[in-house]
């Protein structure tokens, strides 16, 4: 049987055996039913881009010895190639900046990080939002009490009974 990306799915069972730890997930994913197989295959295909020894050099120059969050701590041996927009999200460049590797972890797991905003573009790709459920709920379930019909304040603000 073949599927969307053109690979057989045999091919797909050997390529995921064959690789990382990610890309076993996403196996698991797709046999579950969770992803489809052009989504699996495109996965694949996308390689992320490293920075050269030279580069890696010269980003450190620009960047004046600093780090590229913005924190003003020197770069330590160690420092991580950043990119400014996610891989995730459609970044096929190099990445753009040297981190320290606790601000390079703050950027990816942080409250505001990474993993968040490409959990939210998941979400809202795959209509998953509260919106949605609501909506295929038929509406909002949670309704107010409403205001008390027997009631009425008079200007000066007392509260009297209806006739």
């Amino acid at each position: 049987m073949r599927c969307d990306a053109g690979l057989s799915d045999h091919r797909v069972a050997r390529a995921v055996s064959s690789v990382s730890p990610r890309h076993e997930k996403l196996g698991r994913l797709l046999e579950e039913g969770w992803i489809t197989h052009a989504e699996f295959a495109a996965d694949m295909k996308a390689k992320r881009k490293y920075l050269t020894k030279r580069e890696r050099a010269q980003k450190a120059l620009d960047q004046k010895g600093l780090c590229g969050c913005g924190c003003g701590n020197k770069l330590v041996p160690g420092a991580i190639g950043e990119h400014t927009f996610p891989v995730a999200l459609g970044n096929d460049e190099k990445p753009d900046a040297l981190y320290n590797p606790d601000c390079a972890d703050e950027k990816t797991n942080g409250l505001m990080g990474d993993k968040t905003k490409i959990a939210k573009v998941k979400r809202h790709r795959n209509a998953k939002t509260q919106y949605d459920k609501r909506k295929a709920a038929g509406g909002s379930r949670i309704k107010g009490a409403g205001f008390r019909k027997d009631v009425k304040k008079k200007m000066s603000g007392e509260v009297v009974k209806r006739p």
